[in-house]
């Protein structure tokens, strides 16, 4: 892309996020199995880094997250 470009109007405010509801699960029959809550694969992904590595790498401090990571087989 060459050149800059200028775009009016005016910016539109970002929508307020919602709460986490939590484990997306569906109910799946297997043959004759049925499983109530099942989870589902959203196709998404996350990148763990141990606190010693982060340190060494020296990017700054860490902030302390509410996050819960589920994991599943």
């Amino acid at each position: 892309m060459k050149g800059n470009r200028e775009i009016g109007g005016a910016p539109q405010a970002l929508r307020k996020k919602c709460k986490d509801l939590g484990i997306f699960s569906v109910p799946c029959t297997i043959g004759e199995c049925t499983f109530a809550n099942a989870m589902l694969d959203l196709g998404a992904s996350i990148n763990v880094m141990p606190t010693s590595i982060y340190q060494a790498l020296n990017f700054g401090d860490l902030e302390p997250t509410g996050m819960t990571i589920h994991l599943a087989n």
